[in-house]
């Protein structure tokens, strides 16, 4: 008997529920069970076919011109710089990322390379080969088993968007008097957030809370990203509400240590129940851009939205590059 893409799909991801449940990490179990999750019409069912579509991939990672590929191989040494897998100029690990990046950069056109998935990529190369990473990437950003993550990528963010707006009403709701002081110095969830989704923790933390973090991820979705995030402030709050605007972003760059323990973390993570009100927040949010759109008055300022979201993408994606300087 045939089994439907979608049966596979649930077969592969109770077998890394089940590793999960025995305590084996996620990341870890994804090299004890097949990864491909695709869901690519271009790149059929079959594991051949699969196959033949990445192997094409490899030679347009050669032969075809990417509108990316110079910013993939300027953010090459970027990217998880302090790792041994990456360090070397032009070495395995250095050629492994351009290829997986740039063989995505070609397979979805309409997203191509952003600032940031180098670190997904980057990531998932540690634990498997460069086709499973490539196939692994795939599924992540065109949602196999969670929401689509391509939003976080797109022109304008738009899932970045969204997902800060619902991350600030969190904050309000959870912890108002660090919520009103966030306020009232002009902090906004753009300017320390951001990485944190685009990423998923993966950017600016220590490596062993990144692993625990993606282990959740992978078998439970993005709500690990808020609840993390919560914890971070619920952990720094007593402190975080004493500072003016200037150190507060000092201190989202430099949490302590014992606040990036995951064992500390997580935790305090699980005691967020967000799914629900995260679904609440969706729909409010898609409501307030329906009732934009449809608005005369944001209409004749649709320009400087445009602007304004335009700003907050690059203040997001800028503060990958200005954290190296």
């Amino acid at each position: 008997m045939t089994l439907s893409l979608g049966q596979r799909l649930l077969g592969l991801w109770t077998d890394l529920v089940s590793l999960s449940q025995n305590r084996v990490p996620l990341l870890m179990g994804f090299r004890r069970v097949n990864p491909y999750m695709n869901v690519s019409v271009k790149a059929g069912n079959s594991k051949s076919s699969r196959e033949a579509v990445f192997s094409s991939l490899q030679t347009l990672v050669i032969y075809e011109t990417s509108a990316s590929e110079l910013e993939i191989i300027r953010d090459i040494s970027r990217t998880f710089p302090s790792h041994i897998f990456f360090q070397q100029r032009h070495g395995p690990g250095q050629r492994s990322l351009y290829n997986v990046l740039k063989a995505y950069s070609v397979y979805d056109r309409d997203v191509g390379y952003v600032q940031g998935m180098g670190f997904l990529a980057g990531l998932l190369l540690l634990y498997m080969s460069e086709e499973d990473a490539f196939w692994l990437l795939v599924a992540l950003l065109k949602g196999a088993v969670h929401a689509p993550m391509e939003g976080l990528y797109q022109a304008g963010l738009p899932l970045v968007q969204q997902y800060l707006y619902q991350f600030e009403k969190l904050v309000l709701e959870q912890m108002p008097q660090l919520g009103q002081h966030f306020i009232e110095e002009m902090i906004n969830p753009s300017m320390y957030a951001s990485q944190w989704f685009i990423t998923v923790f993966s950017y600016s933390f220590p490596f062993h809370l990144t692993l625990r973090v993606w282990d959740v991820f992978l078998y439970e979705g993005i709500k690990v990203v808020f609840q993390v995030g919560l914890a971070l402030l619920r952990f720094c709050h007593d402190e975080l509400v004493k500072l003016p605007f200037e150190k507060l972003l000092h201190a989202f760059r430099n949490f302590p240590e014992e606040a990036t323990d995951p064992d500390v973390l997580l935790p305090i993570a699980f005691t967020f129940k967000v799914s629900g009100r995260l679904e609440e927040l969706e729909k409010e949010y898609q409501k307030k851009l329906e009732g934009s759109n449809a608005s005369t008055s944001t209409k004749r300022s649709h320009p400087l939205k445009l602007k304004t979201m335009s700003r907050i993408g690059s203040r997001a994606l800028s503060n990958f590059t200005n954290s190296e300087k």
